[in-house]
């Protein structure tokens, strides 16, 4: 049976014939004046003849508004992020924090086990790193180009804490600790960490603070990203996983081996809570003439809005490009770039809004999906541009709220331009940077070419 619905019956050629002679006739007495119609007045009215002029181009610097404010999901705690963060690069640097309820393991032998230094024979302290920060091979430099570190080798630091892990301190300062349980250094896709197994049993006997995990001295520099226990099943893409039904997060693996109990096996903790500690965070830049900045993870935006005062009246707006000089000192991972225009009033005098907030109140003006600033910096690109074409007609028009400015954002799910299905801008760490006002050849402007009218009457 066909899949296709049937076609509905067609116009004889003949009908198609007559229809075509009746639109003529109707055409024909439109042009030249119907018969039965009396003669009238309309369009006698209209003044002198419109004339457009040679269109002409500006370069827009001034800003009526500018400014720059850190958004948060309010349905997402800190602690509840995808990726927990790892390493220091430049003025950034995190740690991991993790609390275990190993409490449950005696539950989970049977009568008679013996649960000593003699049976659980390791435990280790396990981490996933997401792709992105994977080496890249030598037969691919000239065609990938990451803003991620690739594969550095790091010390792994773990202590104790001094006192009970709270979550909601973070981002912060790293917590006090108390006892030191070594010093290791790993790298790859999953990184295998040794924990004392004398330190292990005390837990089990009396509970624990929690663990900070920390950069040692001798890393390669850069920050990577490893799954959280509150990692989604999306974000499974985007670690390599060993096989189904492996749990994420920095795990526990416990190996237990009784042979008069004739069990050898192990057990796997996952944390009851992690966070990264994000101790040390770069500032961003002062103004708009500094520079600007699209953070993920920790989001922080910038908006903006052009000085158009000085633009004649009764004048089309051809086209409007805003133009946006990439700063080197760009890195993540490939990330979508949109423009929204919201309302001053959310923005301004707040340290934060919500992303929620920006979704109720924004109409998104144009954005490129999935930019790759490290590809445009190797092909030695210079600019990013937006149409904002009817955005500066709507403003001259007065059509557009007179409070209105452009937010320029990540790919957030709303708008139409989100990077991945698997995540959100909170899940990379990235740091989009563009050259500010205050450059001397490079300053962001907006690039409006419009076309004046004349006559029509006054």
């Amino acid at each position: 049976m066909s899949q296709f619905p049937p076609r509905p019956p067609q116009p004889r050629p003949t009908a198609i014939v007559a229809g075509a002679l009746l639109a003529a006739c109707a055409l024909c007495a439109v042009l030249a004046g119907c018969t039965s119609d009396e003669a009238n007045l309309v369009g006698t009215g209209l003044p002198g003849e419109l004339q457009l002029n040679t269109p002409q181009t500006v370069f827009v610097e001034a800003l009526s508004a500018s400014g720059r404010v850190a958004v948060k999901d309010e349905a997402l705690s800190y602690d509840h992020n995808e990726l927990l963060y790892f390493g220091s690069q430049g003025a950034d640097a995190s740690s991991i924090l993790a609390h275990y309820n190993v409490q449950t393991l005696r539950d989970s032998l049977p009568v008679g086990a013996v649960l000593d230094e003699t049976t659980v024979t390791s435990v280790k302290l396990r981490l996933f790193r997401t792709e992105a920060y994977a080496a890249v091979p030598d037969s691919l430099l000239d065609v990938v180009h990451p803003l991620l570190p690739q594969n550095p080798t790091k010390v792994f630091e773990i202590h104790t804490l001094a006192a009970p892990l709270d979550v909601a301190l973070y981002p912060g300062p790293e917590p006090a600790t108390a006892d030191p349980l070594g010093s290791q250094e790993g790298a790859g896709a999953s990184v295998f960490l040794d924990l004392p197994v004398a330190q292990f049993l005390i837990w089990v006997a009396s509970g624990m603070n929690g663990l900070l995990i920390r950069e040692g001295s001798g890393s390669q520099p850069g920050l990577l990203g490893y799954a959280a226990v509150d990692m989604t099943t999306g974000g499974y893409q985007e670690i390599d996983l060993v096989g189904v039904g492996t749990t994420v997060g920095p795990v526990l693996t416990v190996a237990y081996r009784d042979e008069a109990a004739e069990l050898d096996t192990a057990f796997v903790f996952a944390p009851d809570v992690d966070v990264s500690t994000f101790h040390a965070l770069a500032p961003p830049p002062a103004d708009i003439a500094a520079g600007l900045e699209v953070q993920t993870h920790l989001r922080r935006y910038p908006y903006f809005f052009p000085d158009l005062a000085d633009l004649p009246d009764d004048i089309l707006i051809n086209r409007a490009v805003l133009r946006l000089a990439i700063d080197a000192a760009t890195f993540g991972p490939v990330e979508s770039l949109v423009l929204h225009e919201v309302p001053l009033s959310l923005l301004a005098g707040r340290d934060t809004v919500t992303v929620q907030e920006i979704e109720a109140a924004a109409t998104t003006a144009d954005g490129i999906l999935a930019v790759d600033i490290g590809q445009m910096i190797f092909d030695e690109e210079t600019w990013v541009g937006f149409d904002i074409t009817g955005t500066v007609q709507r403003s001259l028009n007065g059509a557009l709220a007179p409070d209105t400015v452009l937010l320029l954002t990540a790919g957030e799910e709303f708008g139409g331009y989100s990077v991945s299905g698997n995540y959100s801008p909170d899940f990379y760490f990235g740091r989009m940077l563009f050259l500010g006002a205050g450059h001397p050849t490079l300053a962001p402007h907006f690039e409006i070419t419009f076309t004046p009218f004349s006559g029509g009457g006054s």
